[in-house]
């Protein structure tokens, strides 16, 4: 898959901001580091339009992070 990669600025007041290098329009941003993955994972999913009950954080990964994904479609 197609990589997204940012670049974060951190701030002196412990604030942050998370831009997109290669997908114009994702940002993010926070006035704390703890949430720092979790806020540019919601920044994709809301780029692409992925309704909250659809997001799947295991759908997203950082570099060297593996990913399993089981998923049971019943129709």
């Amino acid at each position: 898959g197609g990589k997204i990669e940012f670049k974060i600025e951190q701030y002196p007041d412990g604030s942050w901001t998370a831009e997109s290098t290669n997908l114009d329009g994702v940002i993010t941003g926070g006035t704390s580091t703890k949430n720092i993955s979790q806020e540019m994972r919601d920044a994709v999913f809301t780029y692409f339009g992925v309704p909250p009950h659809l997001c799947n954080d295991s759908l997203l990964k950082a570099d060297n992070e593996p990913v399993t994904l089981h998923q049971r479609v019943y129709v």
